[in-house]
């Protein structure tokens, strides 16, 4: 008896057993069923597939393009810069060459200046000294024609002023008249 117990669970556990083996296979078969899509589904992957290795084409050329008109952008921007510092580099040799001749010309013009200064003092101290001394002998001549005395070497006195402001005076016979007439028109 115990003997047929046991076969009878052993019958049990095993029919059990393969049932739920059985279920789980069907299952599986099912899943694995569901899994697999039909023939259109597949031709429809290999369009779709098809269209991404176009896609992925035509982007690894949009990608060349873009690179190549990167490169050439780079190396129009390194030709604009390195013409640029060298423009930049004339422009301060240009502005240092200026600077300098700009000083060289204050200083020249300072020195004439002084010089100009220097000149124009010692003039006005000639003209102090010498306006006096005119205005005598021109009073001392206009005396003598107003009183009827005239020289008999027929001299004359000339006074003009040259391009300084300084009084030139001469003095010259009737012969020499014509080329000290001359000289004072160059004046």
């Amino acid at each position: 008896k115990i003997y047929e117990e046991h076969m009878s669970v052993t019958e049990e556990t095993l029919e059990m057993t393969y049932k739920k083996k059985i279920s789980e296979l069907e299952v599986s078969l099912a899943v694995q069923m569901n899994a697999v899509k039909p023939t259109e589904d597949v031709t429809q992957l290999k369009v779709e597939l098809e269209k991404y290795k176009k896609k992925i084409e035509e982007l690894d050329l949009n990608n060349r393009d873009l690179s190549m008109q990167w490169s050439k952008l780079s190396v129009e921007l390194r030709d604009k810069e390195a013409a640029y510092h060298a423009k930049m580099s004339a422009k301060e040799i240009e502005m240092a060459y200026l600077a300098k001749q700009n000083a060289e010309y204050k200083k020249m013009y300072e020195e004439m200046r002084s010089k100009v200064l220097l000149e124009e003092s010692e003039v006005k101290v000639y003209n102090r000294l010498i306006t006096p001394e005119m205005n005598r002998i021109s009073s001392r001549y206009s005396e003598q024609f107003s009183s009827g005395k005239v020289s008999s070497s027929k001299s004359t006195l000339k006074f003009s002023r040259d391009s300084d402001g300084e009084m030139d005076g001469s003095s010259s016979s009737s012969d020499e008249e014509s080329s000290s007439q001359s000289r004072c028109l160059r004046q």
